[in-house]
């Protein structure tokens, strides 16, 4: 008997211990759009619970989405810094089709194109649907957030333009290339965007074509320099810095 209360102690004791651990694993979905799967990371916070819905930041590059930036959200929330959010990360392809081009810069630049299209259509709607059923994250435009970078955050702000229903705030840093701005206005002035640069990188004017168009649409905008490049490094540092100023204003 002795014996059978200890195992039922260890037994609570590891599924209590396990449940206080954040969660961070590679998972894939089916895209009609694409007719194959898409591979994703996911990050699920401390005390995840499906009797909860969460905050969710959709990213492209989900590759990146590591243990690192798992480490930096773990502290943050179990410091209450800010609230438990959730992470789904699309990875992109590196597959070559052609000497200088991959099927990233398609599906994140090459807008008309049918892949391109396809790619708009897969985060709109068959990620959300498929991570508001798995995952608990919220349907409500105000809880959904998009991270990017380099051309991740280029497919971005073409993402907010197309789809400005998708998600409240965008975080886009190192933006790589210029937009068409004869192409369509913006109005959409509900949506906060969060733009940065490297101090040490050379590539700042598309960022600072975007500020130029938000200004003359009194869209609102944070903008800053962090120190570093266009290097996953420094991106990690500052994702965490704006993840801080965002539930910080949230407070407010």
């Amino acid at each position: 008997m002795k014996k059978v209360l200890i195992g039922i102690f260890l037994l609570v004791f590891t599924q209590t211990l396990l449940s206080q651990q954040s969660n961070y694993f590679t998972d894939s979905i089916w895209s009609n759009q694409f007719q194959s799967y898409r591979k994703i990371n996911v990050y699920l916070p401390v005390n995840f619970s499906k009797k909860l819905i969460y905050k969710v930041f959709y990213t492209t590059d989900g590759q990146f989405i590591d243990s690192l930036y798992c480490k930096k959200l773990d502290s943050l929330i179990i410091n209450k810094i800010i609230v438990p959010i959730v992470i789904v990360g699309v990875y992109s392809s590196d597959k070559m089709i052609s000497k200088d081009f991959t099927l990233r810069n398609i599906e994140y630049l090459a807008e008309g194109d049918v892949r391109f299209e396809n790619h708009l259509h897969f985060f709109n709607e068959e990620l959300t649907r498929f991570s508001e059923k798995k995952y608990h994250v919220s349907k409500k435009v105000k809880d959904k957030y998009f991270y990017g970078v380099s051309n991740g955050a280029d497919f971005g702000f073409a993402l907010s333009v197309r789809k400005p229903d998708f998600a409240s705030s965008y975080l886009l840093f190192s933006k790589a290339a210029f937009f068409d701005t004869t192409r369509i206005g913006i109005t959409q002035s509900k949506i906060k965007y969060y733009l940065s640069c490297g101090s040490d990188q050379d590539i700042i004017e598309p960022t600072e074509e975007i500020c130029k168009i938000l200004t003359s649409k009194n869209i609102p905008f944070d903008f800053h320099f962090f120190k570093g490049g266009h290097d996953c490094t420094s991106w990690l540092e500052d994702f965490e810095s704006r993840l801080v100023l965002i539930f910080t204003n949230l407070k407010k």
